[in-house]
């Protein structure tokens, strides 16, 4: 008698180890995709330290950190004056951005024309790669100011920054030429030294992660070349508060956040990255974005 060979898989065995293989994707999956967070926030950090770096040659250079924005005109269109200029396009050299430092118009607003090319120039030191936004957004104007040449797009960043512990939405109202001191490294036309800082630069916040956020009122967008005179939030396109724990779920605009689970990443004044978990300490959180330890909430501004 001849027996015929059989040459595939019943249904049931079929079904079995479809089964098999499902329960095996759905336990690989999870550490697949923790694996590539893993690695995103690997790069996250070494963005930081490359800022962080950054700032510090500017300092060699300059002898003081870049200004936070820099506002010094009478101009109308907006409280505290173009250019509006900020810390991240005054470092464009020292994270060898050579064309976009030599194209740069610094004599004249961010949102000069002439500057049209850069305001949606995507600098990928930048961007976290674990954030989902897009790669430019719109500012609207800022009533009751009046910019006519406020750009439709500018580019989106994610690190922002340190303004210190106190909210700068108060100095978008300062009259022409009155300062907007904040208790952190950046603000208006600030000009801060590593001899400023009574901390310590090991323990003082420098730049820290804000992540796209589109479904506000007022989507949380950041960028790089400058405080867009005139527009929603100028400040907080460049500049962040810790006023709020990181990630909190207010959404608030100054506030520091990633789509890291659970903490944000930082760098130090010293360049080195930390990572803040969203639990931290608020009064704790508060004290690393400041220059020095203050009291009775009196603003330290250097002299």
């Amino acid at each position: 008698m001849i027996h015929s060979r059989r040459n595939g898989f019943t249904l049931v065995e079929l079904l079995v180890a479809m089964a098999i293989i499902g329960v095996l994707v759905a336990i690989l999956l999870p550490a697949v995709q923790s694996a590539r967070e893993a690695s995103r926030r690997t790069s996250c950090r070494n963005n930081l330290k490359q800022i962080g770096l950054a700032a510090s040659n500017y300092h060699d250079t300059f002898t003081m950190y870049p200004p936070g924005w820099i506002g010094v005109t009478n101009r109308e269109f907006d409280a505290n004056g173009p250019s509006g200029l900020s810390w991240g396009a005054l470092c464009l050299p020292q994270i060898e951005q050579y064309a976009a430092a030599k194209s740069l118009k610094n004599k004249v607003s961010v949102t000069d024309p002439s500057n049209a090319t850069l305001q949606t120039l995507k600098v990928e030191v930048f961007r976290c790669p674990s954030d989902i936004g897009p790669d430019t957004f719109s500012v609207a104007l800022q009533p009751p100011h009046v910019n006519p040449d406020l750009p439709e797009n500018f580019a989106t960043v994610n690190y922002i920054g340190s303004f210190g512990s106190t909210d700068y939405h108060p100095c978008a109202s300062n009259a022409v030429g009155v300062p907007c001191p904040g208790n952190g490294v950046f603000y208006l036309n600030s000009s801060v030294k590593v001899g400023d800082i009574r901390d310590g630069t090991s323990n003082t916040m420098l730049v820290g992660e804000r992540r796209s956020n589109k479904t506000l009122p007022t989507p949380i967008y950041g960028t790089w070349i400058g405080a867009p005179p005139g527009g929603v939030e100028a400040i907080g396109r460049v500049l962040g508060a810790s006023d709020y724990p990181p990630n909190d779920p207010a959404n608030h605009f100054e506030a520091y956040s990633s789509f890291h689970p659970g903490s944000v990443n930082v760098v130090l004044c010293d360049g080195s990255v930390q990572t803040i978990n969203e639990g931290v300490d608020l009064k704790l959180f508060m004290g690393l974005a400041t220059i020095r330890k203050q009291d009775d909430g009196v603003v330290f501004v250097p002299q």
